[in-house]
């Protein structure tokens, strides 16, 4: 046994310790040799990561192309595209990084039976690994020193091909960002699994393989029935090379893709609470009719690197008739709180840094969660190698048919961008009927973001062109140098635009509320087409405040009527006015203060031009009654005037009067309430309006467009407020046709209907007549877009049903008009 023991010594333990002092020695000799700690690294790396599955990657570049010789009956092909970054680049992992990848389908004649581009962007994502502690990428590679970036994948069909024998697919990059190095792609075909392989294939599937393949199903795998796993089975994807010699025609790459990453990203989202906002991005709220009390949390995400100084929270409310209000909030860290009511419009709230607001409607027990989400929407990309075609479905009752295209774009920074977009229109059979071209002037959004795997990208506010497509055209192509984004909607031509009112004016809080669709989203042809579905993005969106006019709010603009063509009997309306910000000379004619009666009041006259003396109007409203009484006015101590009167109501004209302070006193023998013009204060008073009765005989309306943009034809409509039944009328605007197809920044809706709600928000006084005060009145608008020349256009106004009503036809426009004054010259003795 002893003899044993020393054999064993002598010919294996003593070699075996020899061999081990000899790599000893050679590594310490060795372990300042460069290829030596390349072998190092690439062994322990590789150690670190045993699991990790090598797939080879093909680069792409501009030229020449990459191409691959797809099996016969190939009915898919998945490409997946990786960027790579240098390992020493700059890289802002809040900034997206784009590239675009070209690509050719082409029959074995080399006939291109389908081009095109896909523009990507993709982000340098973290995970966790328990293995080493710390961050690490999805894949990586061994002999070079890149990035990898997060993968991309494009479906392409084949199914629409007639003949899918020796079809070939080439691939070239198109554009990428200067940060990227360059780009990588794997091609896989999609291979129908035979009948005799489908028997045991489930079988030797591995678990965590089976658990992936069944996730779509609703019971686990142990479940599934033998047609089940059938089919899971049945299509799988085999990696493709591309045709040539390696390192000739085309170069491979190793990437080492980990299969067992555990999906946790090493930095989580910044904000995981609330909705974001910044310098650049803004958030809105709108706020419904019956206004809101709201709780505004705000805080900054942990991970945040503390700034200089504290974030600079600012808070505006817009509401209707251009009013606006704004409050400073003060930055108190995570105490940060701001509780206030709010009227109905719209709320936004912007930064100038990262912050993220939880907003809490507290007007309810308990109070509710109401932060907003982004709205949503499809548009498809455009460039010169990738055009949109939409068709053209023409409808009953127009002579053309209505077209809206979206356009926008990603940027990279927040500067504008000036390119162009370019239409063709086409007839039915697709011969080109007109081309045309449109210079884009597009600036950054406040609003609109396209998130992709939690990367926010920069896009353009939108766009808007609307056409008058005539009859012939069949389709609408549009192509742009740079790459795009764009959504179509179209409108039937004879449909007429419903609006509610108040209701539609105000955003909804109830999707059974929200306004009628006045456009309506259509796909384009390449969506449809089951060769290649264009790879469309979906942008989050977010609401904007309506334009601000200066001119408006600053009281500059001019204020003009119109009269009915078929002038029926009208009366005289006294309506409440609302506080203004600014003062306008030129209403103090048309608007009228309440005085009270027997005892002194204080006011100030104010002629509206420069005039030392006015002759003010007095108007007086009471009950009917057959008995005379008398008004007498006390101007500083003296009787200023005394008359006469009789009736319901009336208006007199008042002896001259000095501008300036002056103290006034009227007696009247009956109750009765009466209103002066010429007078300065801050009670809004009540402006005097001339209505004309809107019946079912229906108004005729005359109307001058002056200016070749947009203008709004404005109504004030009144009738009794003790009425529960709506108001609907009709408004028909006869135009002309013909003309060009556009585009024009806004289309004119030729037949609109809308339903009056009765709020009893009078009085408003009718002068002249026995009727009772009428209790409600609301403002209607009508649109006359850029696509109306400016001319004269017979607008026509029918009721249809409800009591009847009276309407006052006005038009505000801003800017400076110039006044006429005139002057009477004195007789002077020669």
């Amino acid at each position: 046994m002893a003899g044993m023991e020393k054999t064993v010594k002598k010919f294996y333990l003593l070699p075996f310790f020899s061999m081990v002092m000899l790599m000893v020695c050679c590594t310490a000799a060795m372990a300042s040799h460069p290829f030596y700690a390349k072998l190092k690294d690439k062994l322990i790396t590789h150690l670190k990561h045993p699991e990790a599955k090598i797939s080879l990657c093909y680069t792409l570049a501009q030229k020449p192309w990459t191409q691959f010789e797809l099996p016969p009956g190939t009915d898919a092909i998945k490409i997946i595209t990786t960027a790579n970054m240098a390992k020493d680049a700059a890289y802002d992992k809040n900034t997206p990084i784009h590239y675009a990848l070209a690509f050719e389908i082409l029959d074995k004649e080399n006939n291109i039976l389908k081009s095109g581009v896909y523009h990507q962007h993709t982000a340098i994502t973290l995970y966790g690994d328990p293995a080493l502690g710390q961050g690490t990428t999805a894949s990586y590679y061994f002999d070079h020193a890149l990035i990898p970036g997060d993968g991309r994948v494009i479906n392409l069909d084949l199914k629409g091909i007639p003949h899918t024998q020796n079809l070939k697919a080439r691939f070239r990059l198109f554009r990428k960002d200067a940060i990227v190095s360059d780009v990588v792609m794997r091609l896989y075909f999609s291979e129908t699994v035979g009948k005799a392989k489908l028997e045991h294939l489930w079988k030797r599937t591995g678990k965590a393989k089976k658990t992936k393949l069944a996730r779509g199903n609703i019971y686990p795998t142990e479940f599934l029935t033998e047609a089940e796993t059938k089919n899971l089975v049945r299509r799988a994807w085999r990696p493709l090379a591309p045709v040539g010699s390696e390192g000739i025609d085309y170069v491979t790459r190793r990437l080492y893709v980990l299969k067992e990453v555990e999906d946790i990203p090493v930095l989580p989202a910044a904000r995981t609470r609330g909705i974001a906002m910044d310098e650049h991005l803004r958030v809105t709220l709108p706020i419904p009719e019956q206004g809101l009390d709201l709780k505004l949390s705000f805080f900054q995400a942990p991970d945040m690197m503390t700034p200089s100084f504290p974030p600079s929270i600012t808070l505006k409310w817009f509401g209707k008739k251009q009013k606006t209000l704004e409050w400073n909030i003060p930055w108190k860290g995570a105490d940060t709180h701001y509780i206030k009511h709010f009227s109905p419009g719209i709320m936004e709230l912007s930064c100038d840094q990262g912050v993220s607001v939880l907003i809490h409607q507290i007007d309810k027990d308990p109070e509710v969660d109401i932060t907003p989400s982004p709205s949503t929407l499809r548009v498809w990309p455009v460039d010169a190698a990738t055009p949109l075609t939409y068709r053209i479905s023409r409808g009953r009752g127009g002579a053309f048919t209505p077209f809206r295209a979206s356009v926008r774009t990603q940027m990279t920074v927040f500067e504008p961008v000036d390119t162009r977009l370019d239409y063709t229109l086409l007839d039915t059979t697709g011969n080109v009927l007109k081309k045309k071209t449109v210079p884009l002037a597009l600036t950054p959004s406040l609003y609109d973001r396209l998130v992709e795997n939690g990367t926010p990208t920069i896009l353009s506010d939108p766009l808007v062109f609307h056409f008058k497509l005539p009859p012939g055209v069949g389709y609408i192509q549009f192509s742009s140098p740079a790459p795009l984004l764009v959504n179509g909607h179209n409108r039937p031509p004879g449909m007429v635009k419903f609006t509610r009112v108040p209701e539609d004016y105000y955003p909804a809080d109830d999707a059974q509320e929200k306004p009628r669709a006045t456009w309506f989203p259509i796909r384009p042809l390449e969506r449809d087409a089951t060769v290649f579905p264009m790879a469309s993005t979906v942008i989050h969106t977010r609401p904007r405040p309506p334009t601000i006019n200066r001119d408006i709010i600053a009281g500059n603009f001019k204020w003009e009527t119109f009269e009915p063509e078929n002038n029926a009997k009208g009366y005289y309306l006294l309506v409440p006015s609302e506080q203004k910000t600014y003062r306008r000379d030129s209403a103090l004619v048309s608007n009228f203060k309440p005085i009270a009666l027997n005892r002194p009041v204080t006011v100030t006259f104010k002629a509206p031009a420069a005039l030392r003396t006015m002759g003010p109007r007095l108007i007086f409203y009471g009950k009917n009654s057959s008995h005379p009484f008398e008004i007498k006015v006390i101007l500083d101590g003296k009787t200023h005037h005394r008359e006469a009167l009789m009736g319901a109501s009336g208006t007199l004209t008042l002896p001259p009067v000095s501008p300036g302070k002056h103290v006034m006193r009227i007696h009247s023998s009956k109750p009765v309430k009466v209103f002066i013009n010429l007078i300065q204060s801050r009670d809004a008073g009540y402006f005097l309006r001339f209505a004309h009765p809107l019946t079912q005989r229906g108004i005729h309306l005359n109307y001058t467009k002056v200016s070749p943009g947009d203008e709004t034809l404005s109504l004030a409509l009144f009738f009794p407020g003790n009425n529960s039944q709506r108001l609907q009328f009709k408004v028909t605007i006869q135009a002309p046709g013909g003309g060009t197809e556009g585009p024009y920044d806004k289309l004119t809706l030729l037949a609109r209907r809308y339903s009056v709600r009765s709020d009893n928000n009078g009085p408003v006084y009718v002068l002249n007549t026995s009727p009772p005060p009428l209790g409600s009145w609301q403002h209607c608008f009508i649109p006359l877009g850029s696509d109306l020349k400016p001319g004269n256009y017979t607008i026509k106004m029918m009721l249809e049903k409800g009591s009847r009503g009276y309407v006052v036809p006005y038009r505000v426009t801003p800017g400076e008009h110039p006044m006429r004054k005139l002057f009477r010259e004195a007789n002077h003795d020669l």
